[in-house]
Formats: structure tokens, C-alpha cells, sequence
């Protein structure tokens, strides 16, 4: 099994936060949170929407917790970025083989780190309904490790689309350049408890169930933006 506390690979995951901590203070981003005395001890899923490249940067610092998390292949082509990711063992999500990702996340999962996913499996700016991946609930079923649903929202004045190429392709997406991404953090779920009343399909329809919890957090976060009555937390380094 492997070593995830080896000295090289809590020096590329620090080195990593300490990056996504510049990109915050350069911007002067801002994160208001609710809900986090939900957020249990031990191994969990955090599961959330997607609507910007930068809503993940704020969760390993605000949560103050070693996170794994499950990205696209793509997002590891990053000179610098895609070295540490690969070095601090972030978990690569590779079409048509997903399994193995799914796989690695268990392994973390069961050593009592935190694995974050987003269920959309793309961005989603519009804040679309979409039909999502049952990876999380999969995972959570194959572990027992809770699932945290967490809904994120940032104002479209406060993003910027931003096109750039790289390894000759092009790709494309929201970044938060201004302003405040407000997270609401919903109860531990633990959907085996539901799913021996399920049948054949349980994995689709308690994703179902997972994706109406969070957008319906989603949508509570963005009406904490409008009434701007969220908390302020300090974004720390992890001990």
C-alpha cells in the first residue's frame, strides 16, 4: 500500500497549496462559508457542483485537511501544476478508465484521507441540471466513507472565460477574478443506509439524490451572496 505521508509527497502537496493560496491573494479572493461544523472527522467525499476552474482552490484551505481530488487527465498538462499534482498524488481521471481512478480514490479513502469530486464532471458556469457520474456514491458505497455535499456559488460578474493553448489543444474556462465564492456545506450523507431499499439501479438514483442535495446547497449559497449574511472564514495553512 502506498506511503502517502513520504516526505516528498507532503513537500509537493504544501508547495501545491501554497500556489493556489498566491492565485487567492493576488486576486484578492474572498470565501464565505457556511455549514463546515457539519464536516465529520476521518475519511470523507467531499462532492460538488463545478462552476469554476478556481472553486476548487478553495477547498483544501479552508477545510484545513489533506484532500485527494479527482481531476480530468487534462488538467495535469500543466507544466508545473500537473508535477506537483502527479507528485503529491492527486488522483487523474483518464476517459475510458475511470475504474482505476475509482480505485486509487478507495485506496485513499481507506488509509483515512479525504477524497473531493465533482459528480458534473465539467465545468458547469450555468449552473445547469446535470446528469452526473455515480463515482461519488460508488465510493462511498465500496468504503462507508460519508459523502459532505457542497454547493458553490460565484457571481458572473466576479469570473472571467478565459481560452489559452497548450500540448496543441485548446481549452477554456471560468475563472473567478473578483469578488467572494460563497460555500454551503450540507449534513454527512451515507447512502448505503438507502440503498438496501433500492434495487438494480441504486448507484443512478442515489446520484440523483446526491446532485439535489448539492444544487439545492448551490442555490442556497447564492442567496447567501445576495444577502451577504454568510461568515468570513481565514483561509490557514494545513497543520
Amino acid at each position: 500500500m502506498k506511503n502517502y505521508q513520504s516526505l516528498d509527497k507532503v513537500i509537493s502537496y504544501q508547495l501545491t497549496l501554497g500556489l493556489l493560496r498566491l492565485y487567492l491573494i493576488v486576486f484578492r479572493l474572498r470565501c464565505n462559508v457556511s455549514g463546515a461544523r457539519f464536516l465529520p472527522q476521518g475519511a470523507k467525499i467531499l462532492a460538488g457542483n463545478h462552476p469554476n476552474i478556481t472553486d476548487g482552490f478553495f477547498i483544501p484551505l479552508i477545510f484545513n485537511e489533506r484532500f485527494f481530488a479527482m481531476m480530468h487527465i487534462t488538467t495535469f498538462d500543466n507544466p508545473l501544476m500537473g508535477w506537483l499534482f502527479r507528485k503529491s498524488d492527486q488522483i487523474p481521471v483518464i476517459p475510458g478508465r475511470k475504474l482505476e481512478a475509482l480505485r486509487k480514490a478507495c485506496e485513499v479513502l481507506r488509509q483515512g484521507y479525504n477524497v473531493a469530486i465533482c459528480p458534473e464532471g465539467r465545468l458547469n458556469p450555468e449552473q445547469e441540471s446535470l446528469k452526473a457520474g455515480s463515482g461519488a456514491v460508488c465510493l462511498s458505497l465500496k468504503t462507508g466513507a460519508p459523502i459532505v455535499p457542497v454547493g458553490i456559488y460565484v457571481a458572473e460578474q466576479d469570473t472571467m472565460n478565459i481560452e489559452y493553448w497548450q500540448n496543441n489543444n485548446k481549452h477554456s474556462g471560468h475563472w473567478q477574478i473578483h469578488g467572494c465564492c460563497y460555500i454551503r456545506v450540507g449534513q454527512p450523507w451515507y447512502p448505503a443506509r438507502e440503498a438496501i431499499e433500492l434495487s438494480g439501479q441504486a448507484a443512478e438514483l442515489l446520484t440523483e439524490v446526491l446532485m439535489d442535495k448539492i444544487y439545492t446547497l448551490s442555490a442556497e449559497a447564492a442567496q447567501q451572496a445576495s444577502l451577504e449574511q454568510a461568515v468570513t472564514l481565514p483561509i490557514s495553512a494545513p497543520a
